[in-house]
């Protein structure tokens, strides 16, 4: 498969994923959006090690307006509150990680965490967390999977964004069925 296909098998695959758990068209409408932008994302980072600003900041202006105008409608501040803790939340401690590792998680990363923060902390205050703790063991085991296999070395950068997309599905059927 060309880098071209598996970037768009990649979108919709993350777009599914985040779409089939919905139960209403809503959840599903806004959660294939917002897993196509992040399975696109994740296939730039996996292609080129790059996340383009000029997707992921409209993505988040307008999941942000989406939230807040569904939130409007329904009355649920509380929710609307839970979306934003999680998108800083996540974006907080990507950016820990990056100071930490000077570097080793880029700001397109931390942007991409804001996304599926705010996306998780919407379904589930607890969700963005669910969200970082599976993007880092599916980030560890293609790590290890990698070093195994002789693929990587101990200086090799790992594209995050794949992992976070693992997260963000993660938490949206942990959320559904709570797993």
């Amino acid at each position: 498969m060309e880098g071209r296909e598996r970037g768009v098998t990649l979108l919709l695959l993350v777009a599914l994923a985040l779409a089939l758990p919905g139960t209403d068209l809503p959840h599903v409408l806004v959660g294939g959006g917002v897993g196509a932008v992040v399975g696109w994302l994740a296939a730039s980072d996996l292609r080129t090690h790059r996340v383009p600003n000029r997707v992921v900041l409209p993505a988040l202006a307008v999941l942000s307006g989406v939230l807040l105008g569904w939130a409007g409608a329904a009355g649920d501040l509380p929710r609307l509150a839970g979306a934003a803790l999680g998108a800083g939340g996540v974006a907080l401690a990507l950016l820990a990680v990056s100071a930490a590792t000077r570097g080793g998680v880029g700001l397109g990363d931390v942007k991409v965490g804001a996304l599926v923060g705010l996306w998780t902390g919407w379904l589930d205050p607890r969700a963005p967390v669910a969200a970082l703790v599976a993007a880092s063991v599916a980030g560890g085991l293609a790590v290890l999977a990698g070093r195994a296999a002789g693929r990587l070395s101990l200086s090799t950068r790992v594209p995050l964004v794949p992992a976070l997309a693992t997260g963000a599905i993660a938490a949206t059927w942990w959320t559904r069925w709570g797993f």
